[in-house]
C-alpha cells in the first residue's frame, strides 16, 4: 500500500491522513496529504464497517487527482445524516 500510495514507509509523518474537516454551507470540506499526481477517492460510511464510494450529482463515484503540493480538499455533498469519512488511493 506504501508504493500505491506514494508515502515513504521509513518516515512515519509520510502517511495518507484526513487533516481537516469543516462544514461548509453544501457540504464538508475534507483536506487530506496527498502525493502529486496520485488519484483519491472518498467513501462514506455509517457504521464504519460497510463503505462506499462518494458519488457526485450525477452518480458517479468522485475521484480526486492531486495537483502539485501535499494537501488536496475536496467539498464532499452533504450525506443527509451521521457519517464517517475516508481517503483511498486509487489506480
Amino acid at each position: 500500500e506504501e508504493l500505491l500510495a506514494g508515502t515513504n514507509p521509513r518516515d512515519p509523518s509520510s502517511a495518507l491522513h484526513i487533516t481537516n474537516i469543516v462544514p461548509v454551507p453544501t457540504g464538508t470540506r475534507v483536506t487530506w496529504s496527498s502525493v502529486p499526481g496520485k488519484r483519491y477517492a472518498l467513501q462514506i460510511s455509517t457504521d464504519l464497517s460497510s463503505w462506499t464510494r462518494v458519488l457526485d450529482g450525477r452518480g458517479q463515484p468522485i475521484v480526486v487527482q492531486a495537483a502539485a503540493g501535499t494537501v488536496t480538499s475536496f467539498r464532499v455533498p452533504n450525506p443527509g445524516g451521521r457519517a464517517f469519512l475516508r481517503i483511498v488511493v486509487t489506480r
